[in-house]
């Protein structure tokens, strides 16, 4: 069994979006000193509580500060970016981290996404 972890890059009122997001690579190391297996990064359009809008860019940050946790999109928003493009940088990530990325695609969960 694998155990991971939900990161939404919430900004909540007084909050800058830069340090959001520094935030959430934070949780995804701490995540990967506790010894889970997975992160799984959210991404939002045009939402405060998920101001992550690319959340492969987010997971290659992560992944050139972590070593072991696998990082996945949960999901990567596919009507906001072309299918190719998306596809190239997943297959980058998941190569230049020894197979520790995974993409998932969807269309978004509020109705602006």
């Amino acid at each position: 069994m694998r155990i991971g972890v939900f990161v939404i890059a919430a900004q909540f009122p007084g909050q800058e979006a830069g340090q959001v997001l520094a935030d959430a690579v934070e949780v995804i190391v701490a995540a990967e000193q506790a010894g889970f297996d997975d992160a799984w990064v959210a991404e939002h359009h045009f939402m405060s509580y998920g101001v992550c809008p690319s959340a492969t860019t987010l997971a290659a940050v992560a992944l050139g500060r972590t070593s072991r946790i696998g990082l996945g999109t949960a999901v990567s928003v596919l009507s906001t970016q072309h299918p190719v493009a998306l596809a190239e940088q997943a297959a980058m990530l998941h190569h230049l981290s020894g197979g520790r990325f995974t993409l998932g695609v969807g269309r978004g969960g509020p109705w602006v996404d």
